[in-house]
């Protein structure tokens, strides 16, 4: 019979922990939103709903594995179909929209030149990298003095090295900096750089390949003479 009270007792007391525990999550999710570091799930459903019209049946805010606050929102569409999107709950952009999530990344020159101000040198190539839920980043390899390569990560949205990135191995100081280059490309297409090399023609003469995503959302490859500066050649690109 003690037992029996005993056990009664121990499972009332986590019934009462659980609306508890989800009261606080709810009460931290509230202040987060009120000091405008999370969205409110209104502007986040607005915002979805613009795009993927429909009745939603579930929201969760939940983390994803890099610990991103984000919303899983569960859609019965137009059509019918189910569909399940995830927003980040800080910024609102759909997780699986490659071109809004690249959107926010900081301008690459930017970047580019503070990488420079550590790792002197020539940039070799660099290349936006965005996988589904995880945070976009900047692959840039880089030809220092000596003959030393440099590869490291900087993340696409803050611009700072990603720790333990960096790589060497182990310069080329006629060709034009690629910082200078991509100013003059973004002078004159409105968009966002996608990758950025530096190759060899026939000739051996050096020339930068670079591939922008342009605002209306097509790609274009542009190449660029490494010792001019002169646009040589622009190619459409699906």
């Amino acid at each position: 019979m003690i037992l029996s009270r005993r056990l009664s007792l121990f499972a009332t007391m986590l019934l009462l922990a659980a609306p508890t525990a989800a009261a606080v999550e709810q009460d931290m999710v509230r202040r987060a939103v009120e000091a405008g570091r999370l969205m409110s799930l209104n502007d986040i459903l607005s915002r979805v709903q613009q795009r993927y019209p429909g009745k939603v049946l579930d929201v969760e805010l939940d983390r994803d594995p890099s610990g991103r606050r984000i919303y899983e929102i569960k859609i019965l569409q137009e059509n019918g179909r189910r569909k399940e999107v995830q927003v980040d709950a800080v910024t609102g952009l759909v997780l699986d929209d490659r071109a809004a999530e690249i959107a926010v990344v900081m301008p690459l020159p930017q970047v580019l030149r503070a990488v420079l101000e550590r790792y002197p040198g020539h940039v070799l190539d660099v290349e936006l990298d965005q996988n589904p839920g995880e945070p976009a980043v900047y692959e840039v390899r880089i030809a220092q003095a000596g003959g030393r390569q440099v590869e490291l990560l900087v993340d696409a949205r803050s611009g700072q090295i990603v720790p333990g990135s960096e790589l060497r191995s182990g310069t080329l100081q006629w060709v034009k900096p690629l910082p200078d280059v991509l100013d003059l490309i973004l002078a004159l297409y409105r968009g966002v750089i996608l990758e950025a090399e530096l190759e060899f023609g026939k000739d051996d003469r050096p020339y930068y390949e670079v591939e922008v995503l342009l605002a209306d959302g097509r790609k274009i490859e542009i190449h660029v003479d490494a010792l001019t500066g002169e646009l040589l050649r622009q190619e459409g690109a699906e």
